[in-house]
């Protein structure tokens, strides 16, 4: 048996050496090339994240928006009626509730009142009798549609006769010859906001708030928010201003958001 010499020893490791050393040489570029794939990879994930939670804030803006305009015509509609400038003249609340419930019936509000020119309840459908005679002329609601040139969107209040759930409404002034003789409210509650962006259909971890100019929340497809709880800071700051992204903690957890005024 022969006794491997140093040298034979040398010339058999030094391929050995050699592959290692190449081996060695390809790792640090090809963990580099990893890393930088696995960047791109997660930053191009989250700029569709990105981009596709703008579109659904936009595409939510706009569902709200028509479901509110839809309000607002089906009160324009309901205010150019002969009859009810003659109910309102006559103080007929009868004939002026039917026209009442066919507004309801027509955007399936929760609610639709006729109120005088001074801010007295006329008529209320559903009929609340405890609820005719009082004076709502203090609520955003009626101030509001007297200042507005058109139909007028109202924070989220609590109402004086149904309470504690909160309701949003569109009110609109009728007026007669350029005089205010009246005052059409529909008010919708938080389920009806939402139940405008349902076909959304958000998925999982994701949901869609919509806060008022006070960042309370009115409407939101999570039910464990409370209504009219007012958002995060963070949150709270994205209420104004031009469409964007950001990331705030909300009930607890930290998230990343797109919001749209």
């Amino acid at each position: 048996m022969r006794t491997p010499t140093r040298a034979s020893l040398g010339a058999m490791i030094r391929p050995l050496v050699a592959a290692v050393v190449i081996t060695a040489a390809l790792v640090a570029p090809v963990a580099a090339f990893t890393s930088f794939t696995l960047q791109t990879i997660e930053g191009d994930f989250a700029e569709r994240a990105r981009a596709e939670r703008q579109d659904v804030a936009q595409l939510t803006a706009h569902l709200v928006d028509t479901a509110l305009d839809g309000a607002g015509r089906h009160l324009a509609l309901t205010s150019s009626r002969s009859t009810l400038r003659d109910a309102l003249a006559r103080r007929d609340a009868p004939a002026a509730g039917r026209d009442l419930s066919e507004l309801r019936a027509a955007g399936s509000y929760s609610s639709a009142a006729l109120m005088s020119g001074q801010g007295v309840l006329i008529a209320r459908a559903p009929a609340a009798d405890e609820a005719v005679g009082m004076d709502v002329s203090d609520r955003d609601y009626f101030t509001g549609a007297l200042a507005a040139s058109s139909w007028y969107v109202s924070e989220a209040y609590l109402a004086r006769v149904t309470g504690p759930a909160p309701l949003a409404s569109v009110s609109l002034a009728v007026r007669d010859a350029g005089r205010v003789v009246g005052v059409l409210q529909v008010a919708l509650t938080p389920q009806q906001i939402v139940s405008a962006i349902r076909p959304l259909r958000p998925g999982a971890g994701r949901e869609i708030i919509v806060a008022d100019g006070r960042a309370r929340i009115v409407a939101s497809t999570n039910p464990l928010h409370a209504p009219l709880s007012v958002l995060e800071a963070s949150f709270a700051d994205a209420r104004s201003g031009p469409a964007g992204s950001g990331r705030g903690s909300l009930a607890g957890k930290e998230r990343e958001f797109t919001h749209v005024p």
